[in-house]
């Protein structure tokens, strides 16, 4: 016999705060609402994009295999939240050509986009397009007949306003658009799908009788939730233990459990690092205690205690584990502004994936973001290790060596926050004209990340900054980088010694000598 199915509510926007209530000024937050447990689970937010149109006047959703889409009904960004793994997607624009406005739809088992479209050279009209849930391509089903769209608009209304109250919502194989300013008529049409042919029937529906017809109305149907994942099952067996799943504490006594208890439901930081050294001591967990107590401690801004306790203690966890502690230790050098440190720890982790000895010898790993787990490359880490490598040059004005490697960062992963710095290091060397090509990429949106506010804004700024500047003559005095040509030169002794005849370095890195000559004085 099969379990009953659990209802939740999914609410977007809100605050989580004493006595589990929600304060709608925070427009991001989402939260899952459990009435079975009574609790709420608190969810990653929504993404930053929706914040200036979050509104039901402005966003509309969809749930469709276990995802939950919002998507700005102007704007046309959109993105899912998935119900199993309980993370966001990054956000993309999903809009026919000429479309004004839209509306996303779940109908059974297709993705529906609703919208008003006008394209140069003809009347506006009424299309639906099925969507692509993993691509979100689009192709045009059915155009709503002319007469049923001339029958919702208000003549009375100036051309230019009379479609703004058009809406749209969709249950089952049902489609309804409707006008909710049009008070006196109301007037509505439906179109019903068939589930074996996929043809549109549209019709117009009677208008309302006296005296319904009289208010201002919003329809809004709700959207029906699938059966609950193997996952969710899960998920409800541990519910019991209410303080273990809200909070997410391990189950267990010893010391490592109480330490998270003390960090997470107590909110006492200093008795948390008590209980994480004992878990270290006792060696319970020694390697999620270290990592865990570092983040506490970085904090409570105690960053050099956090680095000594890495660094004295991590002979105590496995060689897998090592990897995990450098980029530890790196954010930790970050806090406390030790630059030379942290680059040589990032040269240390580039000379591991140089001799083939990163990610204990696999070509992938599994990271962890704000509760997201992804797979990620040797090619993607390489990237990230010299983008961080670059800034950290940055910060010891060294913008001829940060230059080099931003630029070797770009040929192997290419995104917009690494192309901006080098458009920075290459303004501060004078090479103009090479930062505004570099610039251009970014503001033609032929990058990853292009799209964001940030990088955008930072783009401006550079724009505006490359305008500012004359062409001068690179300066004689700029820093000399023989010890970063002396790094090159050890990575290739280093994989002499140690490498086999056939080399184990990476074909990414093959060309890592030819900028030797760059690296000159």
């Amino acid at each position: 016999m099969s379990s009953p199915r659990t209802i939740r509510f999914i609410v977007v926007g809100g605050e989580r705060f004493n006595g589990n209530l929600v304060d709608l000024e925070d427009r991001l937050a989402v939260e899952i609402y459990n009435p079975n447990q009574d609790y709420w689970e608190i969810c990653p937010p929504l993404p930053a994009d929706f914040r200036p149109g979050n509104s039901s006047q402005w966003l509309c959703s969809a749930l469709f295999k276990q995802k939950l889409f919002v998507f700005g009904i102007y704007s046309f960004f959109v993105s899912f939240f998935n119900l199993e793994k309980r993370y966001w997607t990054s956000v993309q624009t999903l809009r026919p050509p000429g479309a004004l406005f839209s509306y996303l739809l779940s109908l059974h088992d297709k993705l529906i986009l609703a919208g008003l479209c006008n394209n140069i050279g003809s009347s506006p009209c009424f299309i639906l397009w099925e969507i692509d849930e993993k691509t979100l391509e689009f192709s045009e089903m059915e155009i709503m007949p002319e007469e049923l769209l001339a029958c919702l608009l208000d003549s009375s209304i100036d051309e230019d306003d009379r479609f703004a109250s058009l809406k749209c919502v969709g249950f089952g194989n049902l489609i309804y658009v409707f006008n909710d300013e049009h008070h006196k008529n109301y007037p509505a049409c439906v179109c019903e799908m068939s589930d074996y042919s996929g043809k549109c029937n549209w019709r117009r529906l009677p208008s309302l009788p006296q005296p319904v017809n009289k208010f201002h109305k919003i329809v809004n149907i709700p959207l029906k939730l699938e059966r609950e994942s193997s996952y969710k099952k899960t998920m409800m067996k541990r519910e019991k233990e209410c303080s273990h799943v809200i909070h997410k504490v391990p189950s267990g006594d010893g010391p490592y459990v109480r330490a998270k208890h003390a960090q997470l439901v107590q909110k006492d930081p200093e008795s948390a690092i008590i209980w994480f050294w004992r878990a270290i001591n006792a060696r319970d967990r020694v390697e999620s205690a270290l990592k865990d107590m570092a983040v506490v401690m970085k904090q409570l801004d105690r960053t050099e205690e956090a680095i000594e306790a890495v660094r004295s203690f991590r002979g105590l966890c496995p060689k897998h584990a090592q990897e995990s502690l450098d980029n530890v230790l790196i954010d930790l050098y970050k806090k406390c502004g030790k630059v030379d440190e942290q680059i040589m720890l990032l040269k240390h982790k580039l000379k591991m994936i140089y001799l083939g000895e990163a990610f204990n010898g696999k070509s992938t790993k599994t990271a962890r973001s704000h509760g997201k787990k992804f797979q990620v490359s040797i090619k993607q880490e390489t990237s990230r290790i010299l983008g961080n490598l670059g800034w950290a040059y940055t910060q010891k004005s060294n913008y001829m060596a940060a230059e080099v490697v931003y630029s070797k960062a770009q040929m192997i992963d290419p995104d917009a926050n690494k192309a901006l710095n080098l458009c920075h290091c290459l303004i501060k060397l004078a090479r103009y004209q090479e930062a505004h090509l570099v610039l251009q990429e970014v503001l033609h949106y032929n990058l990853p990340g292009s799209e964001d506010s940030k990088s955008r804004n930072r783009a401006e700024e550079l724009s505006l900054e490359l305008e500012s500047v004359q062409p001068q003559p690179l300066q004689s005095n700029l820093p000399c980088l023989n010890f970063e040509d002396d790094f090159v030169e050890a990575l290739e002794r280093a994989l002499n010694e140690l490498a086999p005849a056939r080399s184990r370095r990476l074909p990414i890195f093959e060309e890592i000598s030819q900028f030797r000559d760059q690296l000159a004085c």
